[in-house]
C-alpha cells in the first residue's frame, strides 16, 4: 500500500509526475525494491509516497490478533498490480446496505476504492481529507467534517481488525481494498472463463474447518458465479480415500487447468473476506447416505424421547492459541452457571457433550454427573500444547509418526467428530462455548429446529418462534 506523506526534503528519491496513474507508476518501481518516491506538479514537489507491505501494516498493529495462526500465513496479499476500472472483478457486495462510505484519509486504496465506487454503484463518497480534489475532481465526492445522517461506512487509515471482530461498517482502507479486490488477486483469468475454484487445505486444519471453507465457498463461488468449488487431492491431513468413504465432496477432476481454474492457495485470505461471511451452502447431504443413515440410527438410540441440551466446548488450542472476540472460548464458570440455569428451567433431562479437550470433559463430568452424554473422542489437555506443538494436528502427527497408523487414527477422529455433530444437531436446544467450525455445521445439520441457542463467549442468544 502506497501511503500519501509530505514532501521529505531531506531525502532524494525517485521523481513521479502527479497524475490519475501515478500510484501504478510507483508499484512498478516497488516491485524492483524502491519504497519512497517523491511526486511534483508543475515541476514542484507536490507529496511523497510511502510503500508499506500490507500484511507487515496489519501486524505492525496494536489491533492485530496477537495468536500465532493470523502470523503463520499472511491475509493479506501485497497488490503490485490491479484495475480500478474493472468493474467485473471488483466485489460491492460489502456495500449493501450502505447510503456512504467515508474515507479519514488519502492514500492509494482510498483513492482507487473512490474511483470504483463513483463508476459502478450509486453510494456516495465523503472525504475528511481535501487532498482528495488532487486525485479526483469528481462533484460528487464531499469533503466534510461532519457526520453523515444515514447507513455508511467508516474507513479509517490506520488498521482496523474488522474480519476478526466481523464489523464491516469500520474497516481500513487496506482491508476495504482487500475485500473488494480480491478477485483480481485470485485469478488474471476473465471470470466467464473460469470453471473451478481449487481450494488448497492446510494440514493443520480440521475436518469442521474444511467443510466450513467448502460450504462458504459454494455459497458464493457456485451460487454468484456458478463456478464449482472443488478440493486439491493430497491437500487435507485426511487421506483422499477417507474423505470419499464417508463425504460427497467434490476434487479437483482432470479438466482442470489453468485456462478454466482458480488456485486458492493462500486459504486464510480468502475464508476471512466479508464475501464469505455467508451462510455455507451445506447440509446432511455433504455426508455419504450410508454413514449418515449409521449415525441417524444412533442418534435414536441414544435420545430417544429424552429431552436433551447440546453442549459444544470447544478449548483446547482455542484457548492455547488465544484467539480473540467471539472466538475466544467462555470461562467454565459461566458456562457451569449457564447449564445449571437452562437445565433448571428449560427441564431438560440430559445434557450431550462434545468437546475435545480432556480438562473440560472433566469439569463437566464433576458437575453434572449422571446427566452426561458424550460419544467417544481424542482428547487434549493444555499441558498437552508447547511452543513446537500449537495445535492439535501438530499433536497427532508427533503421536502417530507412522503413516498407515496415522491414516487409521485420522479416520477414527473423524468419523468420532461426525457422530458428535450430529448428536449435537438432534438436541432441543444448543449451547456453545464459542463461534467455532463445529458450531456453524451443528447448525447446518439442524436446520433451524433448535428452540433456543446460545453463545456464551459473546452472549449472543436467539429463541425459536
Amino acid at each position: 500500500m502506497l501511503r500519501v506523506c509530505e514532501v521529505n526534503r531531506k531525502k532524494n528519491f525517485r521523481i513521479l509526475d502527479h497524475g490519475g496513474n501515478v500510484f501504478h507508476e510507483a508499484l512498478k518501481y516497488v516491485l524492483l525494491g524502491e519504497r519512497y518516491f517523491h511526486v511534483q506538479r508543475g515541476g514542484e514537489l507536490l507529496y511523497d509516497l510511502s510503500y508499506v507491505e500490507n500484511q507487515r501494516f496489519a501486524e505492525a498493529s496494536p489491533d492485530y490478533v496477537d495468536a500465532d495462526l493470523y502470523r503463520d500465513m499472511p491475509l493479506y496479499p501485497p497488490y503490485y498490480s490491479y484495475d480500478e476500472n474493472d468493474g467485473e472483478k471488483i466485489d460491492f457486495d460489502l456495500l449493501k446496505g450502505m447510503e456512504a462510505v467515508c474515507f479519514e484519509k488519502v492514500s492509494e486504496y482510498s483513492v482507487a476504492l473512490s474511483r470504483a465506487i463513483l463508476d459502478n454503484t450509486g453510494v456516495k463518497v465523503i472525504f475528511r481529507d481535501d487532498r482528495i480534489r488532487w486525485f479526483l475532481e469528481d462533484e460528487r465526492i464531499e469533503v466534510s467534517g461532519s457526520s453523515y445522517d444515514g447507513p455508511f461506512m467508516t474507513v479509517a487509515d490506520e488498521f482496523y481488525p474488522s474480519a476478526f471482530l466481523l464489523d464491516y461498517h469500520n474497516m481500513d482502507a487496506m482491508s476495504m481494498f482487500h475485500n473488494m479486490f480480491f478477485l483480481q488477486w485470485l485469478t488474471p483469468l476473465p471470470l466467464s472463463k473460469v470453471k473451478y475454484i481449487e481450494f488448497t487445505i492446510p494440514s493443520s486444519e480440521g475436518i469442521g474447518s474444511i467443510f466450513l471453507a467448502y460450504g462458504i465457498g459454494k455459497a458464493y463461488f457456485e451460487k454468484k458465479y456458478g463456478m464449482t468449488v472443488t478440493v486439491k487431492r493430497g491437500s487435507p491431513r485426511y487421506s483422499d480415500h477417507i474423505m470419499e468413504k464417508y463425504f460427497n465432496l467434490i476434487f479437483t477432476p482432470p479438466d482442470s487447468d489453468e485456462s478454466n481454474t482458480v488456485y486458492v492457495v493462500n486459504y486464510y485470505s480468502v475464508i476471512y473476506l466479508k464475501a464469505m461471511r455467508r451462510a455455507p451452502y451445506l447440509d446432511e447431504s455433504i455426508l455419504n447416505r450410508d454413514f449418515l443413515d449409521e449415525i441417524r440410527t444412533y442418534a435414536e438410540a441414544v435420545f430417544g424421547e429424552k429431552r436433551v441440551l447440546g453442549l459444544l466446548l470447544r478449548g483446547s488450542d482455542y484457548i492455547t492459541a488465544a484467539l480473540g472476540g467471539s472466538c475466544r472460548p467462555a470461562s467454565m464458570e459461566s458456562i457451569i452457571d449457564t447449564v445449571k440455569k437452562w437445565k433448571e428451567e428449560y427441564k431438560f433431562d440430559k445434557l450431550f457433550l462434545a468437546t475435545e479437550d480432556g480438562d473440560i470433559l472433566d469439569v463437566m463430568v464433576e458437575n453434572f454427573r449422571g446427566d452426561i452424554l458424550a460419544v467417544s473422542q481424542e482428547r487434549y489437555r493444555i499441558s498437552d500444547f508447547t511452543d513446537e506443538l500449537r495445535t492439535i494436528s501438530d499433536i497427532d502427527i508427533t503421536r502417530h509418526p507412522d503413516p498407515e497408523d496415522y491414516d487409521n487414527y485420522t479416520e477414527d477422529v473423524l468419523v468420532n467428530y461426525f457422530y458428535a455433530l450430529y448428536l449435537l444437531s438432534r438436541c432441543d436446544a444448543f449451547l456453545y462455548s464459542c463461534n467455532c467450525c463445529g458450531m456453524v455445521l451443528t447448525k447446518v445439520f439442524n436446520r433451524g429446529k433448535f428452540e433456543r441457542l446460545l453463545c456464551l463467549s459473546d452472549g449472543n442468544e436467539s429463541v425459536k418462534k
